[in-house]
Parts: C-alpha cells; sequence; structure tokens
C-alpha cells in the first residue's frame, strides 16, 4: 500500500493513499463505526524487544541509550539460570546497546531483561552478571509498550527506559 502525507492546516496531517483518497487523520477522531482505538491493529508481537533509555546523570548530562534485540528461548544455554531467578518471567530478552559510553559512563553492550507482565503494569529485570534484579517492579504497561525507571550509583544516575512492541 503506497501512503502520501498532505498538511491540510497546522497541527493536521491527512494520510491519503495513491488516488488521493483520505484514510484517517492524526487528531486520534475515527470514523463513524471507530472504536476511537488508536493503537496499532493487531495483536504485540512480544518476541522483539525494541527501546531506549534516558540516561541522566546527578551533574546534569543527559543522553538516549537504543536497545534492540530478540526473546530467548528455552535451548539457550543460560535459560534455566533466568529462570530460577525469576520464575514469574513470562519473556526473557537479549538486546544490543549503543552506543558505548554515555554522560562519560562505559555501559554494557549486551543486555539480558526479563519481563513479568500484569494487566497494566509489567516487572522489567535485568541479568547483568553477579547482579539478577528487578529493575522496576511497577513499570507501566499497555499492552504495546512498557515505561520503566530506576537508578545506579545511589542516585548519581537516572534512567528511564521505554520498549515499545511493533504489531504482528
Amino acid at each position: 500500500m503506497l501512503l502520501f502525507a498532505l498538511a491540510c492546516s497546522p497541527g493536521k496531517i491527512v494520510l491519503t493513499n495513491a488516488d488521493g483518497e483520505p484514510i484517517g487523520d492524526d487528531t486520534g477522531v475515527g470514523d463513524s463505526g471507530d472504536t476511537g482505538d488508536t493503537g496499532p491493529d493487531g495483536d504485540p508481537d512480544y518476541s522483539v524487544w525494541s527501546g531506549e533509555r534516558e540516561i541522566q546523570t546527578e551533574d546534569g548530562c543527559f543522553e538516549t541509550l537504543y536497545e534492540d534485540g530478540f526473546e530467548l528461548e528455552s535451548d539457550w544455554e543460560y535459560y534455566d539460570e533466568v529462570v530460577d531467578y525469576c520464575p514469574e518471567c513470562q519473556h526473557f530478552y537479549y538486546a544490543e546497546v549503543s552506543p558505548e559510553v554515555v554522560c562519560e559512563v562505559s555501559v554494557a553492550n549486551e543486555v539480558i531483561r526479563g519481563v513479568v507482565f500484569d494487566e497494566d503494569s509489567a516487572e522489567v529485570w535485568t541479568f547483568y552478571p553477579g547482579e539478577p534484579r528487578a529493575l522496576d517492579s511497577n513499570a507501566a504497561f499497555d499492552g504495546w509498550s512498557i515505561d520503566y525507571d530506576y537508578d545506579l550509583y545511589d542516585g548519581y544516575i537516572l534512567i528511564e527506559g521505554r520498549v515499545e512492541f511493533p504489531a504482528l
């Protein structure tokens, strides 16, 4: 499907198909018969980890880390070990992280995450060597994304993370 975006007025974008017919707008107001749900069509794909973490240090540095990864299956060699730490976790993920340094602090370029999903919250785990723990035990979860936060070094570094799951 070929889509075009046309600016019709300040702050409003109308999407059209190749014939110039409108197919919706960015206002969140649905057409008649629309349920008003502005989320993606289909179901979320929980096998993909796509996120970012905003890093802020006590001395005012603010930078972003990006994470892209995939769900780990039960045939992964350390699967049983992470399950021992978090038996409630429904999904485990491997993600590559970039850049390697933010706010003059070296960053692990690979992470292992675990997630416990609830209806409107999630628990996000890290399995950093020697320190498996819950990063946020009450993260916001809307079915498509997780917003979590935690701190390091007694609050010197504050981290706000977001993971968005694509549609299947």
